[in-house]
């Protein structure tokens, strides 16, 4: 099988979907195409189904998404035959990736970062430092891997700068999670194992 497709820029548009283009052909016809996307790789991909266009050129569109979003995504392709591919390969673990760059008149304005969370992995009280640019509101949350919200860690007020949240994960069952900031610039995340 065949999967052909030039990897989207980064990009300053927050407010149109995103088309992706692929020529994508196989000696038995190709019976379906998808392109898979998130922004935060720790909670999985979406499918958006592509339609053919015409002959071999296949098309999708990715949401658009809020200013300092990193989108990640790729190409799933199945022939009428039933064989699977993907590109790139070997996707998930491979992708293809653009920023949604909206800049503002004096520089661009990215989501508050979290730097090394520390223990990690953790029982009980755990450091998360969080860096931003800007003062922002936002809500910092830990996620289990199917995205759902396991608890609030700080919603509201984000100041410029450095400045360090907790949680006490001592009653939270053991597994592995996210920290997760969403702000109107875009989300972050980082892994948090807990023991």
């Amino acid at each position: 099988m065949l999967i052909v497709h030039q990897a989207l820029p980064n990009t300053t548009n927050s407010t149109s979907p995103y088309q992706v283009d692929a020529r994508i052909q196989h000696k038995s016809g190709i019976s379906s195409a998808k392109v898979w996307w998130t922004i935060d790789t720790t909670q999985g991909y979406t499918s958006v189904n592509m339609n053919n266009s015409s002959g071999y050129n296949w098309q999708g569109f990715i949401p658009a998404q809020v200013c300092g979003s990193t989108v990640f995504y790729y190409i799933e392709a199945t022939s009428v035959s039933g064989k699977t591919r993907t590109r790139p390969m070997p996707a998930p673990n491979s992708y293809c990736k653009f920023k949604v760059t909206c800049t503002t008149a004096l520089s661009e304005i990215f989501p508050p970062a979290i730097n090394p969370i520390y223990p990690n992995p953790s029982k009980g009280i755990t450091c998360i430092p969080v860096f931003s640019q800007t003062e922002t509101k936002g809500k910092i949350s830990l996620v289990d891997v199917l995205g759902n919200e396991v608890r609030i860690i700080h919603e509201g007020k984000i100041p410029a700068g450095d400045k360090n949240f907790f949680i006490n994960t001592m009653d939270i069952a053991a597994g592995t999670y996210a920290v997760r900031i969403s702000t109107l610039n875009g989300i972050t995340a980082q892994r948090l194992v807990i023991r």
